[in-house]
């Protein structure tokens, strides 16, 4: 594109972004396109940066996908439902509990939740790692704060963590908040 001087749009570079991702390929590579864009005149994005984390964590890269999430507001970017996803899960597959319960609560906070089924990862295994009480309070804090979305599949989670509809769960420990 470059020899005809069209210069990408910061969509196009993101589907070459996601291509990369998707292809398995080192963060190095990912980097490089990204400071393209950059030299372009193109401000990578929460699209970008989404990409990036998912890249890094992918290749084991736990710490620099820390930095990127940890970053987004100085570099004038804002998490996403899908930000929140994708390093959640990712935390959640390495086994680092503590770290998706941290991103959950972000995303709580933000309103931002992950959809169902990154939750329902994050609460099957925090149960299978007999964690109960703090898939419960995952649970409780969801339904607190969406209550009135709180209904079909979500309710599954219940059921998971042996809540009732009637059961708050916060005589086990504090519910997760925002």
């Amino acid at each position: 594109m470059k020899d005809k001087k069209l210069v990408p749009d910061a969509a196009a570079y993101n589907v070459r972004i996601m291509g990369k991702v998707l292809a398995k390929s080192k963060p190095e590579t990912v980097l490089k396109i990204v400071q393209e864009m950059e030299e372009n005149g193109l401000k990578p994005d929460t699209i970008t940066h989404n990409y990036l984390i998912d890249c890094y964590c992918k290749n084991g890269k736990f710490k620099e996908a820390r930095e990127v999430y940890e970053g987004l507001g100085g570099k004038g970017c804002e998490a996403n439902y899908r930000t929140y996803k994708v390093y959640m899960m990712e935390l959640c597959k390495k086994g680092d509990l503590n770290g998706g319960l941290e991103v959950f609560g972000d995303a709580l906070k933000e309103k931002k939740v992950p959809d169902l089924g990154a939750v329902k990862i994050l609460v099957e295994k925090l149960v299978k790692e007999k964690r109960v009480r703090a898939a419960k309070r995952v649970v409780t804090g969801l339904r607190k704060k969406f209550e009135k979305d709180f209904v079909g599949g979500w309710l599954e989670l219940e059921k998971i963590v042996g809540l009732d509809k009637n059961d708050g769960g916060e005589e086990d420990e504090k519910v997760v908040e925002a």
